[in-house]
C-alpha cells in the first residue's frame, strides 16, 4: 500500500502460477483476488455500486467486495 491505497504491479507474478485457461485465486484481508493472463495488464475492482476500472492499477480498498486482473505476460 502507498498513501492508503492497494497498487497491483505484478512484477514478481510468474507466468507459471497463472494457469493458461484458468486464474490464480487467493484472499487478502477478507476480499477476494482473481488474476487471469490477458491480452493487457489491467484492474477492475467490485464495490456496492458495481465493477470499477482502475487505469493507474491502483485503488482505495475502502468498501472493495472483489478484485479481478488481468495480466499481460511479455514473451521471450
Amino acid at each position: 500500500m502507498v498513501a492508503g491505497r492497494v497498487r497491483f504491479d505484478p512484477v514478481l507474478l510468474d507466468q507459471a502460477e497463472v494457469p493458461e485457461a484458468g486464474e490464480l485465486s487467493f484472499t487478502w484481508n477478507r476480499v477476494p483476488y482473481r488474476y487471469r493472463r490477458g491480452a493487457q495488464t489491467r484492474l477492475r475492482v467490485r464495490t456496492a455500486t458495481g465493477w470499477h476500472e482502475c487505469p493507474d492499477r491502483s485503488f482505495d480498498p475502502r468498501g472493495v467486495e472483489e478484485v479481478a486482473a488481468e495480466v499481460y505476460f511479455h514473451r521471450g
